[in-house]
């Protein structure tokens, strides 16, 4: 009898007037069947990343955005936020309390898309500096909110 051939398992005989029958089934040997597993897992981890990255990517869009911030910064007693459509605000570390009146300073810029903040703000000499999306800087006094006029 002939041994099956390569990547066939022999499954059985049946002798039927006096000849032999064999019938082969085919079969993934151990190792395929291990990379097929393997690949299986590798095509799935790729779906779930791209999944991800295609959630992460929607988010970027504007459609029904909400309010986001730049980034906060700790300055003393002080927590200064700048937000995303323009806003500037500056809170009491330890109490949450509004340090300004008004409660937010809104960036000088005519264009409303070009107020959105971006980086972290900073303080020196105790002017607050804001980037904002125009490529300006607006800088106010840290302590009334009052904007100063400055050359950059």
């Amino acid at each position: 009898m002939e041994s099956p051939s390569k990547g066939y398992l022999d499954v059985g005989h049946l002798e039927l007037g006096g000849t032999i029958q064999s019938h082969s089934s085919k079969f993934i040997p151990s190792d395929k069947a291990e990379f097929n597993r393997n690949m299986l897992s590798r095509n799935k981890i790729i779906s779930v990343c791209l999944l991800l990255l295609v959630i992460t990517l929607s988010g970027c869009s504007r459609i029904n955005s909400a309010q986001g911030w730049s980034g906060i910064l700790v300055d003393d007693d002080r927590l200064i936020l700048a937000s995303m459509d323009g806003h500037i605000m500056v809170l009491d570390k330890n109490t949450g309390k509004h340090m300004w009146e008004p409660d937010l300073m809104r960036v000088k810029e005519k264009d409303e898309k070009k107020r959105a903040a971006y980086g972290l703000p900073a303080v020196s000499n105790g002017i607050l500096f804001v980037g904002v999306y125009s490529g300006k800087i607006q800088a106010v006094e840290v302590d009334t909110g009052r904007t100063v006029e400055t050359e950059v």
